[in-house]
């Protein structure tokens, strides 16, 4: 039950900074701000945030285990590194989007 309430918590915190610190300053851009605010650590944290909690809800203490530490068992590493790539793959996509919306609204976003 421990591990699935943390996976919960780490769903809702990963979307609560995707929200605030990646849409909010999209929809400021939107209604023409002059300058966006974010973070490019966002990209990574908030998938991995979200992952990490459907891997805790689905797979509860086990997993919770696995994610406690670094990995040592080899159950540690196939669920460890598939998120890991997985978030980043997901944090890379996030960004392309993000980098798009932004030049289109006018905003010099890769750098």
């Amino acid at each position: 039950m421990k591990a699935r309430i943390i996976g919960l918590a780490a769903i809702a915190g990963g979307l609560a900074l995707g929200w605030f610190f990646g849409m909010a300053p999209l929809e400021e851009a939107r209604a023409g701000a002059e300058r966006v605010s974010y973070d490019i650590k966002l990209f990574i944290v908030a998938p991995m945030l979200v992952l990490m909690g459907i891997f805790l809800l689905v797979g509860g203490a086990p997993v919770l285990d696995s994610f406690s530490g670094p990995p040592r068992t080899r159950r540690d590493h196939l669920l460890v590194w598939p998120m890991f790539v997985a978030a980043l793959a997901v944090g890379g996509i996030a960004w392309w989007w993000f980098d798009g919306q932004l030049s289109a609204l006018g905003y010099n976003a890769g750098v």
